[in-house]
């Protein structure tokens, strides 16, 4: 577009933060911040020079040509729909939503505006801002919106991933199993060390190097599977029996999150050709013996 994209943005949380700040760094500026907070928009506002306009709702939209949403998902869906401007005909809405698909904007498209979900596969915090820079974005919707949609992942430094909307929820999924679980991973293995009386930074010191080896060897290798490494990849059943025994006597409400890790570990070795099917009974079956211990008896079954 000659003139260059109108750009509004609703919500002020850490997606709408760090997207303002990766619409400036990439020279497109902001007409409009609104969110559901006055207090909450008008900080926004503040800190990346943009018009504050408010609240949700409370007045008509400038004319713009790009609208992004970024708001909770419970309440995505009335947030568009309550939204006013002098006309959505040809406006390119997206809202920011991992879960949802575009028929949240249903509202809006039955007023003329073309509309897509556009999903960065990033984790955000309030704490910090976040790259959009070298990252995956997730779009589906309408196919002009979604032509719209590549376009500003590309002026965003982002690559755009079409998503079909009946997989947005497998897609969603991959995402949380490999950010949030992995944090309440981090947070599980700091449990443990704790045991140790190693505890908060010193725990994660400790560990950082060891995740960031993993990542860099599934970086290497191009494929997290071929990085697998530990007892379960090498059939170490007599390993598994120590940890099973200490979990037992420790840190019993770890067992099934351990086993059920085990058994999708167990699963990769045998896909990747690591561990011979019979062995891999023997290490199920050891899994299965850990799980099924009584707390009544002094060893594991």
């Amino acid at each position: 577009m000659e003139s260059g994209p109108v750009v509004a943005l609703v919500g002020a949380g850490a997606v709408a933060r760090s997207l303002a700040h990766a619409l400036g760094q990439v020279g497109v500026p902001i007409a409009a911040v609104l969110s559901r907070s006055e207090s909450s928009a008008r900080a926004l506002s503040e800190e990346v020079g943009a018009p504050l306009w408010g609240c949700v709702g409370q007045r008509a939209l400038p004319r713009i040509t790009d609208l992004f949403i970024a708001v909770p998902d419970g309440e995505l869906a009335s947030v568009a729909a309550s939204l006013k401007a002098p006309s959505w005909e040809g406006v390119w809405v997206a809202h920011m939503s991992g879960a949802l698909t575009a028929r949240e904007l249903d509202s809006l498209r039955e007023r003329g505006a073309i509309t897509c979900s556009f999903h960065p596969m990033q984790s955000f915090l309030r704490e910090r801002i976040s790259s959009f820079s070298g990252i995956y974005i997730g779009v589906e919707g309408d196919p002009e919106a979604v032509a719209r949609a590549v376009w500003w992942a590309e002026r965003l430094g982002a690559r755009a991933v079409l998503v079909p909307p009946e997989a947005k929820g497998l897609y969603h999924i991959a995402g949380i199993l490999a950010s949030n679980y992995l944090i309440a991973l981090l947070g599980v293995a700091q449990e443990v060390l704790a045991g140790l009386d190693v505890r908060g930074e010193r725990a994660f010191a400790l560990l950082q190097p060891l995740v960031r080896g993993a990542l860099e060897n599934a970086e290497a290798l191009g494929d997290p599977e071929r990085a697998l490494s530990g007892p379960i990849r090498r059939g170490d059943v007599l390993t598994l029996q120590r940890h099973g025994q200490v979990l037992a006597e420790r840190l019993p409400h770890l067992i099934p999150l351990y086993v059920a890790m085990g058994i999708e570990t167990v699963r990769i070795a045998v896909r990747k050709g690591y561990l011979e099917p019979e062995r891999a009974q023997a290490v199920l079956a050891e899994l299965e013996r850990i799980l099924r211990w009584d707390p009544s008896e002094e060893s594991l079954p």
